[in-house]
């Protein structure tokens, strides 16, 4: 039986997009730290990755603090343009916004510049083995379309490169909404976040589904909300893993019981979803 509403909101990597990064291989640190030299900035591979873990950490505990909330989300966009005026070393190229060196520019002339979003879309690019949309998702979108239900899309994520990804995967003009924890400052599981969604959208609950692959930050943003989750297993979890983890989720949220949450624990995942 199909699982009916009027609003179906998506997380996107892992839900929607099966896709694997490592970002922490080393490989990845010394094309990156090459093509920072392009720009003026030497780094070496492991300086790099040093530097970009402490900006992140530094940027996310600030942001927090700011907030006043456990789940920041920080742009990425600015540590990857901040790593271009903070290398140890640089010397002269000739990209030079605003005629200066790079190690001079100021962090919002990177910022606006292409260079920062080209960086950052090549980190993307190359620390990426798998890429592609879970079978049958167009079939569903285009399903959920053609009975005049509304799309949204929830998603922990950086907008730098995650909009260039939906773009090339052919599904952004599907959204009816478009929420990236970047754009936001905020990530799932945060209360805030699904919820500047429901009430911008103005979205009924009783008719509103959250479909993500993580308990925690998915079926926990569902709960809050005081709308139905359905978790799809994609990750494989066996049934007694996925249990426990919704059983701590439900802990956190009264109101909630096993009934707020339906889970599809194998492929074909978008069938029940199917109208």
């Amino acid at each position: 039986m199909a699982l009916d509403f009027d609003n179906y909101i998506f997380d996107l990597y892992g839900t929607l997009v099966d896709i694997h990064t490592d970002e922490w291989d080393m490989r990845l640190w010394e094309q990156m730290a090459a093509i920072y030299a392009v720009y003026g900035a030497d780094y070496t591979a492991a300086s790099l990755r040093e530097r970009y873990e402490s900006l992140v950490k530094e940027r996310e505990a600030a942001l927090g603090k700011a907030l006043h909330t456990p789940f920041p989300e920080i742009d990425l966009e600015g540590v990857f343009a901040e790593l271009l005026r903070a290398a140890p070393a640089g010397h002269a190229s000739s990209f030079a916004p605003g005629g200066k060196p790079v190690c001079e520019a100021s962090a919002a002339s990177l910022r606006k510049s292409c260079v920062t979003f080209h960086i950052a879309n090549t980190f993307r690019v190359l620390s990426r083995s798998r890429f592609r949309l879970y079978d049958g998702l167009i079939a569903l979108f285009e399903n959920l379309k053609a009975h005049g239900r509304r799309i949204y899309l929830l998603s922990n994520a950086q907008e730098i490169f995650t909009v260039p990804e939906m773009q090339v995967l052919g599904i952004y003009g599907f959204f009816d909404g478009i929420y990236i924890s970047s754009r936001r400052q905020l990530r799932k599981p945060s209360p805030d976040f699904i919820g500047a969604l429901m009430a911008e959208q103005a979205l009924e609950p009783a008719r509103s589904v959250m479909v993500g692959n993580e308990c925690e930050a998915d079926m926990g943003s569902a709960c809050s909300a005081g709308i139905q989750g359905v978790f799809l297993n994609t990750d494989g979890l066996a049934d007694a893993e996925i249990e426990r983890r919704l059983a701590l989720v439900l802990a956190q949220h009264p109101g909630a019981d096993r009934s707020s949450v339906h889970v599809v624990r194998s492929a074909p995942f978008y069938a029940p979803l199917m109208l």
